[in-house]
């Protein structure tokens, strides 16, 4: 049994003070038209809540060699792994069962033919239904308060918090285009769809 007096105010205030930018509440009735297998509750069966956390990448590193930008993002993804940890331990150690999904964990699912790869938990998914933002056309998670330069991690806990507000707010303009234009090898399409096996044949490359 988890214990009731973890609240949603709590367990924010806990997670900022570990080091994370910004944190959300999602429930796991909002992840039901998620793919079978890689819904919250496929990952915890007890699963009532999902906190996604998350922090700015400072943006100096888009102006610095490879090295720089790659270990950047390495730092920031071991702050909100470490983060992501002792929220589990401090929602355990309050009587409920809590599990950490990492930053930039490997994924196992695997469609050789498409050449697509899909995480346990689509985290940007996550982190929309959390209202902390949206998913913009390009594809990418984009921050109300941050943009699109952020990392993020989640915790799945069995604990009933309060979850967010989905916001209204819309990141992209209707009209706009100038993601899918850019796009080196046209592998962002319309309605936020986006073909992995175009991207994958430039992703290494310099452009």
């Amino acid at each position: 049994m988890s214990n009731i007096e973890l609240s949603a105010e709590f367990i924010k205030k806990f997670t900022m003070e570990n080091g994370v930018d910004f944190v959300g509440i999602a429930s796991s009735d909002r992840f039901e038209n998620a793919p079978i297998g890689h819904r919250p509750v496929d990952l915890l069966h007890s699963t009532k809540s999902i906190i996604v956390c998350g922090k700015e990448v400072a943006s100096g590193a888009l102006y610095s060699p490879g090295t720089l930008y790659h270990k950047t993002v390495e730092m920031v993804n071991m702050q909100l792994d470490k983060a992501a940890l002792k929220v589990t331990h401090e929602i355990e150690k309050n009587g409920g069962i809590a599990v950490a999904i990492s930053t930039d964990a490997p994924y196992y699912y695997w469609d050789e033919e498409k050449q697509y790869g899909r995480a346990d938990l689509s985290i940007k998914h996550a982190a929309q239904a959390a209202g902390l933002g949206k998913i913009g056309k390009s594809g990418m998670f984009i921050s109300k308060d941050y943009g699109v330069y952020t990392r993020m991690v989640c915790v799945l806990t069995d604990v009933e918090l309060e979850a967010d507000t989905l916001t209204d707010w819309e990141p992209c303009p209707q009209n706009c285009t100038l993601c899918i234009d850019a796009c080196p090898t046209k592998a962002i399409k319309p309605e936020c769809d986006f073909e992995q096996s175009l991207c994958r044949q430039n992703m290494f490359k310099k452009n």
